[in-house]
């Protein structure tokens, strides 16, 4: 496992967002937006944590895409994540502004979890080289 401190700042910043996420859809005690919304962050601080495992400052965006494409221009390809992203990057801005017309299921929680799931496995293989 990488040894960075600011990698595993990022680390345990996306681990708190996605055990927020759980404790939300186990328990129903909050809304499904806040869990779509919380796995995209942890999706984000994710990728944010191989731009740093590669000398790249981060940027501040939240753009799950745009991030992807940092991290592929870097030298880390992310086979077979598209979808997951695709999935979660819709979040950031319909979960936190009115007029966008979305309406969340706990299905859409549920699906936020596992594709936030896939992303941190595969960071934490890269992380593991």
């Amino acid at each position: 496992m990488n040894n960075n401190p600011l990698v595993q700042e990022w680390l345990h910043r996306a681990n708190d967002d996605e055990l927020n996420a759980r404790s939300i859809f186990t328990h129903k005690d909050g809304t499904e937006s806040a869990v779509c919304f919380l796995c995209q962050q942890g999706a984000e601080k994710l990728l944010k944590c191989l731009l740093i495992l590669q000398n790249i400052e981060p940027p501040k965006i939240h753009d799950l895409l745009k991030l992807t494409s940092l991290v592929e221009k870097s030298g880390i390809a992310m086979p077979n994540l598209i979808d997951d992203l695709n999935i979660l990057d819709k979040f950031y801005i319909s979960t936190r502004y009115p007029g966008e017309d979305e309406n969340f299921s706990w299905h859409d929680a549920e699906e936020a979890l596992k594709s936030l799931n896939k992303i941190k496995n595969f960071v934490k293989m890269i992380l593991e080289k």
